[in-house]
């Protein structure tokens, strides 16, 4: 069986695999180890689903030649949000006559909430699916009164946004130094407001910083992939040390826990985030 990834054929011996879901399994890993990505794959000029278990009856030695299109994980991520772009431009521009394109939109509805939860965030997916869950058949974009239109109001200029996170980080992570180290040295004032009984503005202060604290995070990624900082410059368990200290709070927020609000923020979080931002600030285009 010959094997070519990205039209380019490859000398790979495979050992056990007996089926082409296993060989599907093996490519994955391997392409995983070079930083790739499979977007497609193919058996003979037939399209094949990734998930490995549907080609599991399909023997290896039935098959003559393998096609798979590998991607870095930036572009794949640039991939989905480029279609969903187009896919909420779409129903932007739409308008009294567009009544068949609207409802072949909509057909596509569900693997759009799955890239919206991929891409974007698992509220606004929800956001879609329940505006889906009652559209009409008709999309009023200029009025703002379609559920529908709505969502696309919203996700449009996010989808901008982050497409601007992957194809310029340096120049989104410039813009974003100043607002973050203001809103870190925020933190140390939560606590205070809390106990106050000033709920409001503690409130807006941590959901500020936890926006910006996951456009960091998501320029980290972009920065390491194109290189501007070393792949090892945040050290080892950071990240999971950072994913565990945001579920603790957001276990306390939800107990109105105010006195672990303000320590995590003040003496764990900010701090942490304030080290990374430093590290990021270094960042610059390979010579």
């Amino acid at each position: 069986m010959n094997i070519l990834i990205n039209q380019e054929p490859i000398d790979v011996t495979l050992e056990r695999e007996e089926n082409l879901g296993e060989v599907i399994l093996a490519l994955r890993s391997w392409l995983g180890e070079a930083g790739l990505r499979i977007r497609s794959i193919a058996a003979d000029g037939d399209s094949l689903d990734e998930s490995p278990e549907g080609w599991s009856d399909r023997k290896v030695s039935e098959t003559e030649r393998v096609e798979v299109i590998a991607v870095t994980p930036l572009e794949l991520a640039a991939e989905k949000i480029e279609s969903l772009h187009d896919y909420f431009t779409a129903i932007r521009d739409s308008n009294a006559d567009s009544a068949e394109l609207i409802r072949d939109l909509m057909e596509e509805s569900q693997a759009v909430s799955e890239l919206l939860t991929d891409a974007v965030s698992p509220e606004i997916s929800s956001q879609f699916v329940e505006a889906v869950a009652t559209h009409d058949g008709v999309v009023d974009w200029d009025s703002g009164t379609s559920a529908v239109a709505k969502v696309a109001r919203r996700v449009i200029p996010i989808l901008e946004e982050r497409f601007d996170e992957i194809n310029d980080p340096l120049k989104v992570l410039r813009a974003t130094i100043p607002p973050i180290r203001e809103s870190i040295g925020e933190l140390a004032e939560v606590s205070a407001y809390l106990q106050n009984g000033e709920d409001s503005e503690a409130m807006r202060r941590v959901v500020r910083f936890l926006e910006l604290a996951q456009q960091l995070i998501r320029l980290g990624d972009s920065l390491r992939q194109r290189q501007f900082v070393a792949a090892d410059a945040i050290p080892a368990g950071t990240a999971a040390e950072m994913n565990g200290f945001l579920a603790e709070l957001s276990s306390a927020i939800a107990a109105g826990d105010t006195i672990t609000i303000g320590d995590l923020l003040e003496y764990e979080i900010g701090p942490r985030f304030y080290e990374i931002l430093t590290i990021y600030e270094r960042a610059e285009i390979p010579a």
